[in-house]
């Protein structure tokens, strides 16, 4: 990770990713990225730990902002912002 002041002191962080991780990693379209190959070492992995691939991700900006709605209206949120409230 790299750290780069800019103007007006805001740090912006920068990720590279490694020669071991970039080796194994494939760029796709839109800025997404998916594994090339099995993992190094199989012990580790199985079908069901994989990240998946592109083709497989299904999930639109609709799909992640219901999860976050659903996230939030719940009680023990209301109960957390209840408690910051004095």
């Amino acid at each position: 990770m790299r750290m780069d002041a800019g103007a007006g002191k805001r740090v912006r962080a920068t990720f590279e990713l490694g020669p071991v991780i970039a080796a194994n990693m494939r760029r796709a379209p839109g800025d997404l990225y998916e594994l090339a190959g099995p993992p190094g070492d199989p012990s580790l992995s199985n079908r069901d730990l994989a990240p998946t691939t592109v083709a497989q991700r299904t999930w639109s900006t609709y799909h992640i902002a219901s999860l976050w709605v659903g996230l939030s209206v719940c009680i023990p949120t209301y109960m957390l912002a209840a408690g910051l409230v004095d």
